[in-house]
């Protein structure tokens, strides 16, 4: 299925600023059915992502085959910051970092398998990140952070070969965005080069450039916002 067929797309997290980059990518070239999925109250499904209301939003979404493309993270809570040292660990913040950045984005996975599984082409995007990657930690620290995204990583890409056996059709995408201007970076911008602070329109637009151009494979694929595999 290529950009100029009709699909129906589920954005989960769309109040986040790539999402919706990404939202106003769809539109100005696709004429994709969006339905957008949020905690705002002008989504078209309201969704406070406690269980429950994860799975009140999923009965809500028509039934037939749909694109997933999930956009929940989190880096910062409250005051806490990213942990520099092993002594700052802290088990609330980890716990929290692993239930917004791991388990948000696998329950509507969980909840929407039945539709993947058939032989219908499908997309399903989250948002990972560089510093998930086990292979490339150089610099150490982020504890709770890299291990949310690693823990991501590592359940996506499981869900990805099960479901892909089912449905060779189905795309697996676990996407790393670089740092783009947006909230959750905002505290750690002004170490970043100018030329690597990327506008969540710039990163909006190239995540659907990457899943257009995404080759089916038989498990997950981690990229980055440069189309370059990013290893595990």
């Amino acid at each position: 299925m290529g950009l100029n067929d009709t699909r129906t797309r589920v954005i989960v997290g769309s109040s986040s600023a790539i999402a919706q980059a990404f939202i106003d990518s769809l539109k100005q070239t696709t004429s994709d059915q969006l339905i957008t999925v949020s905690s705002r109250c002008d989504a078209d499904i309201h969704c406070d992502y406690t269980d429950d209301s994860i799975h009140e939003a999923v009965t809500q979404i028509p039934e037939g085959p749909i694109d997933l493309h999930i956009f929940n993270g989190q880096l910062c809570l409250d005051q806490q910051m990213p942990e520099k040292r092993i002594s700052e660990l802290d088990y609330r913040y980890f716990n929290e970092l692993m239930r917004i950045n791991c388990w948000i984005p696998m329950q509507f996975i969980r909840l929407v398998t039945p539709r993947l599984m058939k032989k219908t082409p499908c997309d399903i995007s989250v948002l990972s990140a560089r510093v998930g990657s086990v292979d490339d930690n150089r610099l150490g620290g982020w504890y709770s952070y890299r291990a949310s995204k690693a823990a991501l990583n590592q359940m996506f890409k499981s869900a990805s070969i099960e479901i892909i056996r089912r449905n060779p059709e189905a795309k697996f995408l676990a996407f790393h965005p670089g740092t783009t201007e947006s909230p959750l970076s905002a505290p750690f911008q002004q170490n970043v080069p100018s030329n690597k602070l990327f506008s969540p329109e710039f990163v909006g637009s190239q995540l659907l450039k990457v899943l257009s151009s995404l080759e089916a494979k038989p498990e997950a694929q981690f990229i980055d916002w440069d189309n370059k595999q990013i290893r595990w």
